[in-house]
């Protein structure tokens, strides 16, 4: 019985050496840090081009200070660590941001509604919307935000001083265009790259219609949806054919 506790000992001791002998991972190493700061910084590269405030970009500053720090002192393991939270934050300020720009950008899907249910809608108003659109579009959520808080005050209380039952609008084209086309021309719709396509009635200058809608395309096209008094014939109009005088001053 002694000899065998003996040789169970003596094979534990030999295990335990063994074990002590494996081979145990590696640390950290440089390159594995560097790769993460790639990542960080990448990651920071897609958040700069929302155009974010400081407030934004503050905690993925911090760790990648304190990540450079770390590395330069040799600290790889903390090093590795603060700059992957670095890009988190960066990944995080990013998302942060697509949603400030979703919610705006939805806002003045809602506002351009409004205004093109307007009659004649007060060309400040139209300029203000495509001056918040450029904000938009150049990730200014800064500058958008207020634009668009100011449009939806102004639409207010433009509908508290229209009090204008018949929308009524008058053709009229230059001499040239009668003599080539003859009558003004009403179209079915208005295509995506800004053209009106494909005839569905012609109005005599100096005609009479009813405005049923306008479309604001672009800042510089806006169209009109009017309808022919008596045949109930509706189609779309380039503003200068129905407004000409809002085209000259925009």
């Amino acid at each position: 019985m002694k000899n065998k506790a003996l040789a169970v000992l003596a094979l534990g001791i030999i295990i335990g050496l063994l074990s002590g002998c494996e081979k145990k991972p590696p640390g950290v190493v440089p390159e594995q840090v560097e790769a993460e700061l790639a990542a960080a910084r990448a990651a920071y590269e897609e958040l700069l081009k929302l155009s974010p405030p400081t407030t934004l970009t503050f905690h993925y500053r911090s760790y990648m200070k304190q990540a450079e720090d770390a590395l330069e002192a040799g600290d790889f393991e903390d090093a590795l660590e603060f700059a992957r939270k670095a890009k988190e934050q960066a990944e995080l300020a990013r998302d942060a941001r697509i949603q400030q720009l979703d919610e705006v950008r939805s806002e003045l899907d809602e506002i351009k509604s409004e205004i093109e249910s307007l009659f004649l809608p007060q060309l400040r108003l139209i300029n203000t919307y495509w001056d918040a659109i450029d904000f938009v579009k150049a990730a200014d959520y800064e500058n958008a935000k207020p634009l668009t808080e100011k449009l939806r005050m102004d639409i207010a209380a433009e509908k508290k001083l229209s009090y204008i039952e018949q929308k009524t609008l008058i053709v009229s084209a230059p001499e040239e265009y009668i003599r080539r086309w003859g009558n003004v021309r009403m179209y079915k719709e208005i295509t995506p790259d800004g053209k009106l396509r494909e005839i569905v009635g012609t109005v005599h200058p100096e005609t009479e219609v009813l405005c049923i809608r306008i479309e604001l395309f672009s800042r510089d096209k806006t169209f009109y949806l009017v309808e022919v008094p008596g045949t109930g014939v509706q189609g779309w109009m380039a503003e200068q054919y129905v407004a000409p005088d809002r085209v000259q001053r925009k």
